[in-house]
């Protein structure tokens, strides 16, 4: 295991029999559970215990889920539908997938270097029992700060030490891209800059795959391009049971389904965005295929199901013991 202040501060005398107890390799969650708790959400898929835990919310404007849509229509939508306004609190729903001999997280939060409403992950991880050490491989789906800023903790050093750290390899080359910042958006500058930094911080860790790849036994990496250059979908498979892990493929539980043609934001390519959208929607819809959505509400599961010209999302029912 790599020493490192972070490991220091958290394993020194301050840390106390509780802080040993809890560095206890894959002791605490696999004791716990049977428990749930208000930042984390466990279930199972197969033979796997999947978690779901809260990174926090981030607050966007709503106008944002629909940058190009008619004012009029939008504003009549926004009515009928009671969307909240001028600003909309969104979930960042982080997936841990247990599966015995591995632990492998799907994106990992902001790191407290985005909004001030995210960076909760580290402390969710702490409450459902994980060391951060004992995550085996993190799969990013993509590069933007709530899904990537979390690499590296407060000394700038890698948050997962003993991990693996996967993403797609066309995503990987456009943000590392040399002279990238100068070439975007001002609005983006701080993402590239930002993103880079990570990726360069675990370099020793990081692997690039390509589209389709299975990163890990019944972990499988889809490619589903516009949010960014090389955005990711996963298809997870254990026994037979399937779960879909759409990332930002759509980003609002209403405006993203109803309309899936209308713009996000922060979609690097509108266009693009808005048809892959549409095909992993139709997809999803026909099959059933349970999902989770990284900026739902939480814990994040639903279905997606036909409504008209667009789609619906239904939220799962979830208990709260298993």
């Amino acid at each position: 295991m790599k020493t490192s202040r972070r490991h220091f501060f958290r394993t020194g005398v301050g840390a106390g029999i509780a802080g040993a107890a809890l560095l206890t390799p894959h002791g605490p969650s696999r004791a716990q559970e049977g428990e749930q708790g208000p930042g984390f959400y466990r279930f199972r898929l197969g033979s796997w215990m999947l978690t779901v835990l809260s990174d926090g919310n981030l607050v966007v404007p709503t106008e944002l889920y629909a940058t190009n849509a008619d004012k009029a229509t939008f504003e009549a939508f926004a009515q009928a539908m009671a969307l909240p306004r001028p600003r909309y609190w969104t979930q960042t729903n982080v997936l841990l997938i247990d599966q015995g001999e591995r632990r492998i997280l799907v994106d990992c939060g902001s790191g407290g270097r985005f909004q001030e409403t995210a960076g909760h992950l580290a402390a969710n991880l702490e409450a459902a029992g994980v060391d951060p050490a004992e995550i085996d491989l993190v799969v990013i789906t993509h590069a933007h700060p709530d899904h990537c800023w979390g690499l590296l903790d407060e000394f700038d050093e890698p948050a997962f030490p003993e991990a693996e750290v996967v993403i797609g390899a066309r995503e990987h080359a456009f943000w590392t891209e040399e002279g990238l910042e100068g070439r975007v958006p001002e609005a983006m500058q701080a993402m590239v800059v930002g993103a880079r930094r990570q990726l360069e911080g675990v370099a020793d860790q990081l692997r690039t795959v390509e589209d389709g790849a299975e990163v890990a036994p019944g972990v499988r990496l889809e490619a589903a391009y516009g949010h960014t250059p090389g955005h990711s979908t996963l298809v997870l498979e254990s026994e037979g049971e399937v779960l879909f892990v759409s990332a930002d493929t759509f980003n609002h539980p209403v405006i993203s389904l109803a309309h899936p043609d209308w713009h996000l934001g922060f979609d690097f390519d509108g266009e693009t965005a808005a048809r892959t959208r549409r095909r992993v929607l139709e997809m999803l819809a026909a099959e059933g295929l349970l999902t989770l959505g990284y900026h739902m509400p939480w814990p994040g599961l639903g279905r997606v199901v036909r409504d008209g010209e667009g789609f619906r999302w239904m939220a799962e029912s979830v208990r709260w013991s298993l």
